[in-house]
């Protein structure tokens, strides 16, 4: 990674002149007969977007490596372009096979590439800028491809690569005219902007409308504006920002960007974000669609067709909500939220993560004084200390963010501590200044993976995963998902079933309703059902939960079966952690050091707590068994895997092996197991000795871990929280709860708070809570709670009709 020095911030101010005049400019008033048309200054705007601009200083290095990778990138697209007859004779642009030749796929694929050859053609610095024989070969090509593969009679829609086609073709196509616009003829700009309205037309058919949701819809939305700036076409411009909000004239059917939706693919009020139906994508589509419509919002900003949609307020929240919670410190998205994209070699958590931070950087610039400056804030503190994101961002980016972590003006977030969970996309987040702990399930709303070609071995991503990030930024990127064990994944309870792979095995729901939690904004309890994923699974089921603590998780299992006929083994993984390239980071269980070596499996007994040493500071995990010392498996292996296999897209290189290191610890719960149990404590950033003290005097306590409650007091916080799985109820610790549920119960200074939520999100019911606590008068009571008594036992009631799993809160004062 390129470090970033103090040449940048001396040189910043001077690269950023440019581009903060061009975010200002005021484009002409629309109806004024002086009023020259916008269309030149906003190509110019978009230019400066693609290109950095022309005034961008060439002495600050994270800009010139970033020159220079445009260079080498574009040197070998040129290298490799076939020309004449070669051209001809294979009718292509590029070498390619015969059976991927006709695919659309390789139409965006030859724009993907002629937009990198136009970026090095355009940008200022760069050696290739205006050379004759790069600019021939880009044109040449574009008049090639718009001859023989894309213009305005084919390729036409209706194709299962539509996107390419109706999307991505005609965004790449769009984004080049920009940067060559003055190099392009009349005849030219006529014929590619005809290609664009055949395959992304204005109006589409209704039996279409499931294509154009959320992150497509966007796509959609700046592939007409960018026609709109090149095509000089007011009605394009028109649909650029209408599209978002679904005006258009002759439309069916409502759907809009801004607006939160209820069902299917869009933002949803609990910061969860759906895409194709069934899975959860903040970090994918989520990203891309907040990326887009910060650029699009940005574009049209200052013109008279400028959104002025009221719900456009959303979106801040968004960042807030649905984007924030789940960049961990240096800006890393965490991996449960971004679907297949996990198994593309070239975009792993890191880079995710500086997409969504290049998204904030750019609502900084259109959004009210307020929301801006909190976005600034963000932005520094995710930015500063990560070199990584001035080698994924564009120049334009390098410069303002740069220009952020410099301004004395502006204060970074900092480490902060919260707890938040997203009922709908079934995840949840538990964020300590020293550590990041995400859990990734599937619910009867979610599915446990997608698949389509990428991701073939997920199977298991949705079944409790759970993601424990500290200061090694590597851990799940790395190779870590060409290479892990994706039948021990860590968090899960998985049966040894073989798993056959199939390109579309992937949306299988959970059968079990009981997936969700609570939550006080600081503190969380997580529970779900657990089925076996898949048609191709067996009949396990358990159940599953996660006390989220303060410096600790509880995690507790119980009812684990399985009944078939054809036995199989179960098994709970504890964790299973990438090591160090040599492999040797000190495992030590009860005090004693073990599996020194690279290859070695143990079955350990007597197992009070074992501890794991990071490969960079600020990294150890500790894990605390309380209760009977347990019997743990565990094993230290060099696992080598290739991003083919998990990714038949995964190019240009699938079949090179990578190599990793992993050590992992799990219960063997034996042969279809009969009501076998399971319970255990993660101790992030823990050394061993600190494992080891807490161990010896530890803050949790179990209270219950059977079929029917699961609750555990965490007596330092004087927390209590439990899961109670029963439809007829259950009672444990001075809890009496009617039904399923989840409750946390947190004593404060000042009084008890009582966390409640549905655990199915069903939407309807009321659950019936007693306590055996004693209150001098209630605090707070939101509607929907109805105390009936506070003394000598508190005794209340929560309707959950229209809660679909939100926390709701009461508090009682202990004192008189």
């Amino acid at each position: 990674m390129i470090p970033l020095r103090h040449s940048i911030q001396r040189a910043v101010s001077l690269f950023l002149f440019p581009v903060l005049l061009c975010s200002a400019i005021t484009l002409p008033a629309a109806g004024t007969a002086e009023a020259a048309p916008p269309y030149d200054a906003l190509r110019a705007k978009w230019k400066e977007v693609l290109t950095g601009g022309e005034n961008i200083d060439l002495s600050v290095p994270e800009i010139t490596a970033k020159i220079q990778a445009i260079e080498t990138t574009a040197a070998g697209y040129q290298s490799t372009l076939k020309r004449g007859t070669d051209r001809n004779t294979c009718k292509c642009l590029w070498p390619v096979s015969a059976a991927e030749l006709p695919n659309r796929s390789y139409i965006f694929q030859s724009y993907d590439r002629l937009k990198a050859l136009a970026l090095a053609y355009t940008t200022q610095g760069s050696s290739l800028r205006g050379d004759g024989m790069l600019k021939t070969d880009i044109l040449e090509a574009l008049d090639w491809l718009n001859a023989n593969r894309f213009n305005g009679a084919k390729p036409g829609t209706g194709s299962s690569q539509w996107w390419y086609s109706e999307i991505g073709a005609p965004l790449r196509l769009g984004e080049i005219m920009v940067m060559l616009y003055d190099e392009l003829t009349p005849q030219q700009i006529a014929a590619y902007t005809a290609a664009i309205d055949y395959n992304s037309p204005i109006s589409y058919s209704p039996v279409e409308e499931y294509k154009y949701m959320a992150a497509n819809r966007v796509w959609r939305s700046i592939v007409h504006a960018l026609r709109g700036i090149t095509g000089e076409s007011a009605d394009k411009m028109i649909q650029a920002r209408d599209g978002l909000s679904d005006v258009t004239p002759g439309r069916s059917g409502e759907y809009n960007v801004f607006a939160y939706t209820e069902d299917g693919d869009g933002f949803y009020k609990d910061g969860s974000f759906i895409q194709h139906g069934k899975f959860a994508y903040n970090g994918g589509y989520g990203t891309s669609l907040l990326k887009d419509l910060s650029d699009v919002m940005y574009l049209l900003q200052g013109t008279e067709w400028e959104v002025t949609d009221p719900q456009r307020a959303n979106v801040w929240k968004w960042v807030s909500d649905s984007f924030e919670p789940l960049l961990y410190r240096t800006g890393l998205m965490m991996d449960m939220v971004r679907g297949r994209e996990v198994a593309r070699y070239n975009f792993q958590d890191g880079a995710a993560g500086h997409k969504a931070t290049s998204a904030i950087i750019r609502l900084s610039l259109i959004a009210p004084d307020a929301e801006a400056a909190r976005f600034k804030s963000l932005v520094k503190s995710l930015v500063s200390g990560d070199d990584g994101f001035y080698a994924d961002a564009s120049i334009e980016m390098i410069g303002r963010a740069a220009a952020l972590v410099k301004d004395p003006a502006v204060p970074a977030r900092g480490d902060i501590s919260y707890n938040k969970l997203f009922p709908r996309m079934a995840r949840a987040v538990h964020v300590r200044p020293g550590f990041g702990y995400g859990i990734s399930m599937f619910s009867n709303n979610v599915a446990n993976f997608e698949n389509n070609f990428e991701l073939r071995r997920g199977w298991y991503t949705g079944s409790g995963m759970t993601y424990t990030y500290t200061a090694d930024k590597e851990q799940y990127s790395d190779s870590f998902w060409a290479t892990v064990d994706y039948s021990r994944l860590p968090g899960t309870t998985v049966d040894t079933k073989p798993r056959t792979l199939n390109v579309t095995e992937s949306v299988y729901v959970n059968t079990d309703r009981r997936v969700g939690g609570v939550s006080d904004g600081q503190f969380g309890i997580v529970g779900m059902g657990l089925t076996a994923p898949g048609a191709s699974g067996t009949s396990l089921t358990g159940k599953k939960a996660w006390f989220l603590f303060d410096d600790e998780v509880v995690a507790l299992g119980t009812d684990i079966q399985l009944d078939d006929t054809e036995p199989f083994n179960v098994e709970t993984i504890v964790d299973n952690r990438k090591l160090s390239a040599a492999g040797d980071n000190a495992l030590t269980v009860n005090g004693s050091a073990r599996l020194p070596a690279l290859g070695s499996q143990e079955t350990l007994t007597g197992v009070t707590w074992a501890h794991l040493a990071g490969h960079v500071p600020n990294s150890d995990i500790g894990y605390y068994f309380p209760g009977t010392p347990v019997t743990l498996n565990a094993s230290r292996l060099a696992r080598t895997g290739k991003w083919g296999d998990q990714n038949l897209n995964a190019k240009p290189s699938p079949d090179i092996p990578y190599t990793r290191n992993y050590a992992t610890l799990w219960f063997d719960h034996g042969v279809s197991p009969d009501h076998a149990s399971y319970q255990y404590v993660t101790l992030p950033n823990k050394t061993a000795r600190q494992t080891a003290g807490y161990a010896a005097r530890p803050d949790i306590r179990i209270l219950a871990n059977t079929p029917k409650i699961q609750a555990v007091r965490e007596r330092k916080l004087g927390i209590t929280g439990a899961i109670i799985w029963s439809e007829e109820g259950a009672s444990a610790a001075g809890i009496t709860c009617s039904t399923t549920a989840a409750i946390l119960i947190r004593e404060m200074d000042d009084g008890l708070v009582v966390s409640v939520a549905d655990l199915t999100r069903s939407g309807g019911g009321v659950i019936e809570i007693s306590l055996n606590e004693r209150a001098a008068g209630i605090l707070e009571t939101p509607s929907g709670i109805t105390v009936s008594n506070t003394s000598p036992t508190i005794r209340f009631k929560v309707d959950t009709t229209g809660s679909e799993g939100r926390s709701i809160q009461v508090k009682f004062q202990r004192k008189s």
